[in-house]
């Protein structure tokens, strides 16, 4: 039972958000919050900050809050984020 997880957040500072960036690259820079969640051993979730036409951070129309957007991002093959097994329930 010991290699059960929870399916929680995975943050910075962790060997596992390491692995996320390994394969994000770059696009690692642009992740609120510098977390992920990981939905099954196939996909992460993370908030990811929109850019505008200049590759800047996107304003609400307020002009107060950066604007954000909900994307999955597939675990490639080799990465050991795969064989990690969630808890049921």
């Amino acid at each position: 039972m010991a290699d059960l997880i929870d399916k929680g957040w995975i943050t910075r500072g962790t060997p596992e958000y390491d692995e996320v960036v390994r394969f994000l690259g770059s696009r690692a820079r642009w992740v609120k919050d510098e977390r992920a969640r990981q939905i099954n051993q196939r996909w992460l979730k993370v908030d990811c900050f929109v850019r505008d036409g200049h590759g800047r951070p996107l304003l609400n129309a307020v002009g107060d809050a950066v604007v954000t957007k909900s994307r999955r991002i597939r675990i490639p093959r080799d990465s050991y984020l795969r064989r990690r097994r969630f808890q049921e329930g």
